[in-house]
């Protein structure tokens, strides 16, 4: 597979992963998501991914205990 076809799989799979987070606010639902990257000496790595909304979500509402990074 190629990196570049990994990272937007993977950034996809971040993006479904995390809208279940935010469904209770259905009025806000996610516009896109930008995958960020690194590059060390071994390559390209998927870092994070932003996702962007309608709207500004609150820092009320976020917990960070809703989002894992797995590998």
């Amino acid at each position: 597979m190629k990196r570049r076809e990994f990272l937007f799989k993977a950034a996809g799979f971040a993006v479904m992963l995390s809208v279940p987070v935010f469904a209770k606010a259905a009025s806000n639902k996610p516009l896109k998501a930008t995958a960020i990257t690194q590059v060390f000496g071994d390559g390209i790595n998927l870092t994070g991914v932003a996702i962007e909304y309608q709207s500004p979500l609150e820092a009320s509402s976020i917990n960070a205990k809703s989002f894992s990074v797995g590998a």
